[in-house]
């Protein structure tokens, strides 16, 4: 059964079931996370900074609930487009990513401010699915 909601927020990829469906690539960090899309950002007192004056990125981190590790991603294209879509772009701000393990073996999977509080609730997979 798809979730479409999770306790009044919306899951925007409700079909996806694990990890791969969300990312084309996942591997073991080595350096800095990398900039996977970049978007204009909104400035507070304007409409926003269509001229690029500053940008807001997604960053190819995903951070891992207990047992705690960390993997740089490749966001698929319409998690992307998604995020653009959908979540706030503050000036310099980063969105990463974040996977909650529950007790039942199901993960949820966030797309995470860093500079403000808040998320977007991704998708519920199997937990299974995230690399050890």
């Amino acid at each position: 059964m798809s979730v479409a909601e999770l306790h009044g927020r919306k899951i925007a990829f409700p079909e996806a079931k694990s990890l791969a469906d969300l990312f084309s690539e996942i591997k073991a960090p080595e350096g800095t996370a990398p900039i996977i899309a970049t978007f204009p950002s909104w400035e507070a007192g304007t409409w926003s900074d269509r001229g690029g004056r500053s940008k807001s990125y997604v960053q190819g981190w995903l951070n891992v609930s207990e047992p705690r590790r960390s993997f740089h991603v490749q966001a698929k294209p319409e998690v992307i487009d998604w995020i653009r879509d959908n979540m706030l772009h503050g000036k310099n701000d980063r969105v990463y990513f974040e996977a909650h393990i529950w007790d039942d073996g199901r993960a949820l999977v966030t797309a995470q401010y860093n500079q403000i509080i808040g998320s977007a609730y991704l998708a519920i997979i199997d937990a299974k699915t995230i690399p050890e």
